[in-house]
């Protein structure tokens, strides 16, 4: 646009509407059309998004025109004598360093080696996703430099040097142990040449039948009862080998031994039954004639005016008990001194009302309950601890509030799952079989010499005891 001084012609501002005067100046527009210099906008400034005009002080950055009053840092409000741009706004120097200095203290990641933050003006090593402070990247063993190289052992840095010792002592580890599996080898090699025979006391240099924890050579193993040589199956008997006949009559004889004993308890239950009639019949003959001379006395005890109870309001017209002054029938004299009161509420326990028992103690239905909870307590679903009641559930928490620790892994019982035996709290994954270490079937199990077992277990334990080592079976072609 063409800056022009107004002539005589009369013009009229296209933006303001009114005159432009002889000594305005004013901007020539298409179509032969004029404008006030004043009115003229030049576009909108990027901060209070008002118009620029052409007689305004305006300041020119980033490509942009500015209002002088409105060419401010964005942070601090400060009149900008030199400036940074970021996201298109302006900052002056001072904000822009401290930001950089904030940004500096914040933590790029977590030192591997001593679990501290690695700050942005640190300098660190990275290494497999693992970050480390310069000071902290040396080696475990000699700490040393790492960066002509290194390996993580174990979790630890170690350069190649002390990689390259350690193999070596690995490798001397493992020819250690070999030598020493060697020697055993060898020893049990030379014990099983010198193994002497439980028959004839020579030496077994050939092939040895071993069972009942003895050794003999396969032609000298023989019955411990008719003394004939054996092949085939062996049947332990008290530790000691018998053949299939001599095993069949000892087990007929067992069976005989039991029978005669079955029929000698069963003769002296008959005659302690005889004796139990015998006495009962004794003790009827002597209540009814107890119960005839009970109604003769109250028959004459009838005829006489008699007391009346205090608390029921019967007449008694025989013996009757006072206590504290007031006249008490024998069942209501009786119901008093054996009251029972509550140990929760304190309240007596009416005759014919239910109520739950535990250590001496006794309870109505509603205030035997939990002490968390205080919901009642059902069946024999409960735990006690300190003389309060605990529900399984409540009583689980209260362990691991305590962190008792588990009796199999000794290690506390904080969370997950447990499982209540015998006032002790184990991890569900903790709680099985004490020989073969699996989980018991539908939770079902048996205790036995401090141990939980399950059903498999626990009854080849006593199969095992009961049969002395099992059936052997010697085979005839070895």
């Amino acid at each position: 646009f063409l800056l022009q001084v107004l002539t005589m012609v009369q013009r009229t501002c296209e933006l303001c509407k009114k005159d432009i005067g002889p000594e305005e100046a004013f901007m020539k527009m298409p179509d032969e059309k004029a404008a006030h210099e004043k009115c003229f906008s030049l576009g909108s400034c990027p901060v209070c998004a008002k118009d620029l005009r052409v007689v305004e002080d305006l300041v020119g950055a980033n490509g942009k025109k500015y209002h002088v009053d409105c060419f401010k840092c964005s942070k601090c409000q400060q009149k900008l004598q030199s400036y940074v741009v970021r996201d298109d706004n302006l900052f002056c120097k001072p904000c822009v360093m401290a930001e950089q200095e904030k940004m500096a203290a914040k933590p790029k990641g977590t030192c591997v080696a001593c679990s501290k933050d690695v700050l942005s003006n640190q300098k660190a090593f990275s290494m497999d996703e693992g970050m480390y402070h310069a000071d902290c990247f040396v080696c475990a063993q000699c700490k040393g430099d790492l960066t002509q190289g290194c390996t993580i052992l174990e979790d630890k840095l170690c350069c190649r040097s002390c990689m390259n010792n350690m193999k070596e002592k690995l490798l001397e580890e493992k020819r250690n142990q070999l030598q020493e599996q060697q020697a055993r080898s060898s020893q049990q090699k030379n014990a099983t040449q010198s193994i002497t025979c439980a028959e004839c006391n020579q030496p077994i240099t050939t092939q040895a039948l071993q069972a009942l924890g003895r050794a003999w050579h396969v032609g000298c193993i023989k019955c411990f009862q008719c003394k004939n040589p054996m092949s085939g199956k062996l049947f332990p008997i008290d530790n000691e080998p018998y053949c299939g006949d001599c095993a069949e009559k000892r087990k007929q004889e067992s069976i005989q031994r039991q029978t005669q004993e079955q029929n000698r308890k069963q003769e002296e239950h008959q005659q302690d039954e005889a004796k139990r009639r015998a006495a009962h019949e004794a003790a009827e003959k002597e209540r009814e004639e107890l119960s005839k001379s009970l109604q003769e006395k109250a028959k004459i005890q009838s005829q006489s005016p008699g007391v009346q109870c205090s608390v029921c309001g019967t007449h008694i017209h025989g013996a009757y008990q006072e206590l504290g002054g007031i006249i008490h029938c024998n069942d209501c004299a009786e119901m008093v001194q054996k009251a029972i009161v509550c140990d929760k509420c304190k309240k007596t326990i009416a005759p014919g009302v239910q109520f739950r028992r535990t250590q001496g103690k006794f309870f109505h239905l509603d205030c035997f309950c939990c002490v968390e909870c205080k919901s009642p307590v059902k069946g024999n679903n409960y735990k006690e601890h300190n003389g309060d009641i605990f529900c399984e559930e409540h009583f689980a928490k209260l362990l691991r509030r305590f962190k008792e620790n588990c009796p199999t892994c000794n290690n506390p019982v904080t969370d997950g799952e447990v499982v209540i035996e015998k006032n002790s709290a184990y991890h569900a994954q903790c709680f099985t079989c004490t020989t073969c270490k699996k989980p018991f079937p539908n939770g079902q199990y048996s205790p036995s010499n401090g141990g939980f077992y399950c059903r498999e277990c626990f009854i080849g334990a006593q199969l095992a005891e009961a049969n002395k080592g099992g059936i052997i079976k010697i085979n005839d072609d070895e």
